[in-house]
């Protein structure tokens, strides 16, 4: 069934709780961690009482949490809020976090990895394993190690370990080791532990699946623009293009999401930007490549497209500046209820707030000078 979705509608189902309900998540604090010099604890890097480098995403694993540091070029694996093992790159500086002041009572496992360059953001897998972001500095670049640019002289790959620190495989692009990444914008796992990588290579959108290292599919951005502009005829005053592209979690679809902007008029001023039009979201299976129109008009530009959860689509839409709501939606695009998320306290404690393919929602938050974990429920 094909859904358009005007702004005058979305905006009547905000204002009405009568048929679909508001759902508001819990927070329930699943790891509390100090941040300060000792080795057993996490040290991130502070200026002023704020402290940076903190990853967008950690790797939540039951009770396990894997969080890296980048300046100090390690990852480190709790359990609860004990550190149980830490990974070094043998690149990494002698710092008092790691060397100078051992852990006094709890001591943790210390492994040397030839190759840790820069971790960043991580992923959970789901056989008691993880994928962690690892940036290479080239020899231009190392005078400025810490730069997560690829442009300035570096790239991108992705480690695989498993809960224990055990170097499992590097995940190169196209599966191929020796091929960098030049920038990855978002990677999980569904439930078979395939390792989904959304990414941009030469300024195109690709979305990899991959199967203990192995590439076993792949879909480019102009396949994404070719399914989800089928049929559409093309002229000079508008600009269509694949915006994001995710899986399901368990099921054998891609979520497909494009983009349309007016351009310009010849007369324009040349500072004069694209005009919003609209979004279209279709699914393809990745089996049979049967494509589903889910909306072909949804036109409010604030109705942010997001990764599906389990089975359902999710649209994001920020409320205030601490009260996050998302539209759930089956893949009918029929409107099952909203999610809210309701962050207490000060607002520039919280850090980050993302879900998983899996269903579940975290947010990072800085307060007392620890890092806490908190899932909604």
């Amino acid at each position: 069934m094909k859904h358009k979705l005007t702004l005058l509608s979305l905006l009547v189902l905000l204002n009405s709780c009568a048929r679909f309900r508001v759902e508001k998540l819990n927070p329930d604090e699943r790891f509390n961690i100090p941040i300060d010099r000792q080795a057993d604890h996490l040290n991130f890097p502070e200026q002023k009482g704020l402290y940076y480098e903190i990853p967008g995403r950690l790797a939540v694993l039951d009770d396990w949490l894997v969080v890296s540091e980048s300046s100090n070029m390690n990852v480190k694996i709790f359990k609860g809020n004990k550190l149980k093992t830490a990974i070094y790159s043998e690149a990494a500086p002698k710092s008092p976090a790691t060397d100078d002041k051992p852990a006094k009572k709890d001591d943790f496992q210390k492994i040397y990895s030839k190759h840790l360059n820069i971790p960043g953001v991580l992923t959970a897998g789901k056989d008691d394993d993880f994928y962690v972001v690892n940036y290479i500095a080239t020899k231009e670049a190392a005078t400025n190690a810490t730069t997560n640019d690829a442009e300035s002289g570096g790239y991108y790959k992705i480690l695989h370990f498993d809960i224990k620190g055990n170097f499992l495989q590097i995940i190169g692009r196209q599966g191929k080791m020796d091929h960098p990444f030049e920038s990855i914008l978002w990677m999980d796992t569904d439930d078979d532990n395939n390792l989904w990588v959304l990414y941009k290579y030469v300024e195109q959108l690709v979305l990899d699946r991959y199967k203990d290292g192995v590439l076993t599919y792949t879909v480019t951005q102009k396949e994404c623009e070719d399914t989800l502009f089928a049929g559409e005829a093309v002229d000079g005053s508008s600009i269509r293009q694949c915006e994001e592209m995710y899986p399901f979690y368990n099921d054998d679809m891609i979520l497909m999401i494009g983009r349309v902007d007016k351009l310009p008029e010849k007369k324009a001023t040349p500072d004069s930007v694209y005009s919003f039009q609209h979004r279209v979201y279709k699914t393809k299976n990745t089996k049979n490549n049967k494509v589903k129109t889910i909306f072909d008009n949804m036109n409010d530009p604030e109705d942010y497209p997001y990764i599906p959860r389990s089975s359902n689509i999710l649209v994001w839409k920020t409320a205030k500046l601490d009260r996050f709501k998302l539209a759930v939606y089956d893949t009918g695009g029929d409107l099952i209820k909203f999610l809210q998320i309701d962050l207490p306290g000060r607002r520039n404690n919280w850090r980050s707030t993302y879900a998983t393919l899996s269903g579940d929602f975290y947010s990072l938050k800085v307060q007392n000078n620890s890092l806490q974990v908190v899932q909604w429920k």
